[in-house]
């Protein structure tokens, strides 16, 4: 570690120091649980002198993260970053040349959930110890993948979680200032009436209808309109994010919980609650799950583990079939640049014939 301390400017009333440090961290302590996880959080991607990343592994860390871990929060926290970084390796064509899914937007997050006043909300976000892998190309079949964030979106969009004032009929305006971003959020809260999914059957939902502007750029997929339902006893059940211009909607159910507990949202140690994304087409899957953990001073933590990935289609040989731009794509994915750009000059060939060489439609006496 170094310090450096300098004077910038003084007089006889006023001093100005700038302060520059560097940490470089050499070694990491088998031994220690905490070194583990920073480990995990730290290497599982290094960027070289060109700025080219890499997944790199990690699996002893994971093991020993695993091992090591003996409190509630330890084994928590252990379990979904191993499982976001097992995930992150298993999905690099470069890493693992023997995949068979492709990692697009995988998560591990560790939040607070704290009370202040009438609501609920996420707070607490800690870089040092949360990680991602990010591979987004902006395929329309590929958006719902994004909505995975189901309780950072909802913050953000409503700067909550939970509000007490949140009842069937009542309306409200909230404005405030996201990383940079002027937000403004109108809630509508309404009868969400019984909602059907994978864990159960919920009757008496409340329906949370947001319309949300402000989120610009890289953050636009976390405004427009979008709906959360809520049931008494267990929380959130169902979330629904319209895209495409409002033209199509992503929707999340829940598909398993463990923990009950009183009203709208409750927050509790030993909760877990996971979210499936429904009717995902080319191959995309996407979910997350929550663990809800008290800490030593009964502050709640949720982790979450969120899965955005695409499963490889099998090769299809029929010639009006997208095989090639498939092999394209994989070809890029995997590093190897000079070959995708050969394949997508044949294929561009290969459309050029299939133009040309198209049968007409003709009709003949007697038939059609």
């Amino acid at each position: 570690m170094e310090n450096t301390i300098t004077v910038s400017f003084a007089d006889a009333d006023r001093v100005l120091l700038t302060h520059w440090e560097n940490v470089e961290r050499r070694d990491y302590d088998e031994s220690s649980w905490v070194d583990m996880v920073q480990e995990i959080a730290n290497e599982y991607m290094i960027t070289d002198n060109n700025g080219n990343s890499r997944v790199c592994d990690v699996s002893h860390a994971i093991e020993r993260a695993c091992l090591l871990a003996v409190t509630p929060m330890q084994k928590a926290h252990s379990e979904a970053a191993a499982s976001v970084a097992r995930r992150i390796m298993e999905t690099d064509p470069v890493f693992n040349p023997d995949y068979k899914t492709t990692g697009h937007w995988n998560f591990f997050g560790r939040n607070y959930i704290r009370r202040k006043g009438e609501t609920l909300c996420l707070t607490g976000y800690n870089s040092g110890w949360s990680f991602e892998y990010k591979c987004y190309g902006g395929e329309v079949a590929e958006e719902p993948i994004l909505y995975n964030d189901i309780l950072g979106i909802l913050q953000d969009a409503a700067n909550c979680l939970w509000s007490e004032e949140w009842r069937i009929g009542e309306s409200s305006t909230v404005e405030y200032t996201f990383v940079s971003n002027d937000i403004k959020t109108l809630i509508t809260c309404m009868d969400g009436g019984t909602v059907t999914t994978q864990a159960g059957c919920f009757r008496n939902c409340l329906k949370l209808c947001l319309d949300i502007k402000g989120m610009e750029s890289g953050w636009s997929y976390r405004g427009g309109k979008k709906a959360y339902y809520f049931a008494e006893g267990i929380g959130l059940v169902r979330t629904e994010n319209t895209y495409c211009g409002g033209a199509m909607t992503a929707v999340y159910q829940l598909t398993s919980y463990e923990g009950t507990g009183d009203g709208y949202m409750p927050i509790c140690d030993g909760f877990k609650r996971r979210y499936d994304a429904l009717d995902l087409t080319d191959g995309f899957r996407a979910s997350v799950e929550y663990a809800y953990v008290a800490d030593d001073d009964g502050d709640i933590v949720v982790f979450s583990d969120q899965t955005g990935v695409r499963d490889i289609p099998p090769p299809i040989t029929q010639y009006s079939s997208i095989y090639g731009e498939e092999l394209e794509d994989r070809l890029w994915s995997e590093g190897k640049k000079a070959e995708s750009r050969l394949r997508h000059e044949i294929n561009s060939f290969h459309l050029l014939c299939h133009f040309l060489g198209r049968p007409t439609r003709a009709t003949s006496s007697g038939s059609e």
